[in-house]
């Protein structure tokens, strides 16, 4: 399905850290933009996402190999923070315009309290009607 929305749809993705339920979301969080940074932030996304109870430094940087990143320049980004203003800053962006949650999706600026096949559906009626999509995840 992914494939078919490929050209079509731009996916955009801002943090929402939840430190109370993981402490370790933060960090994460600037794995995936140090990942980004080289251009492979839904490679990272994915293993973060599929391993969440392993997210020390050693296991992220594990990560970063794992993906080819450049890894002195990873763990430059990642002792210097470069990141984690711009994560907090988004959370707080969302907080503010009454997000609370996460994952939250916006298409074309309306919400869509959905997730999953549902979701992926409602994005590509919307894409096939011809309309520029554009998702917003928090």
């Amino acid at each position: 399905m992914f494939d078919r929305l490929r050209g079509r749809v731009r996916f955009v993705y801002r943090h929402f850290p939840l430190l109370r339920v993981h402490p370790r979301a933060l960090r994460a969080a600037e794995a995936a933009e140090a990942a980004a940074a080289q251009g492979k932030f839904w490679q990272m996304h994915r293993l973060l996402y599929s391993h969440p109870n392993n997210l020390r430094d050693l296991e992220l940087r594990r990560y970063a190999r794992t993906i080819g990143l450049d890894r002195v320049k990873f763990d430059r980004e990642m002792t210097s923070g470069v990141h984690a203003d711009q994560i907090k800053k988004n959370c707080y962006d969302s907080i503010i315009n009454g997000i609370s949650g996460a994952p939250t999706t916006f298409i074309n600026g309306v919400l869509f309290a959905m997730s999953g096949v549902e979701l992926l559906t409602a994005v590509m009626s919307i894409a096939e009607e011809s309309l520029p999509v554009f998702s917003h995840r928090m």
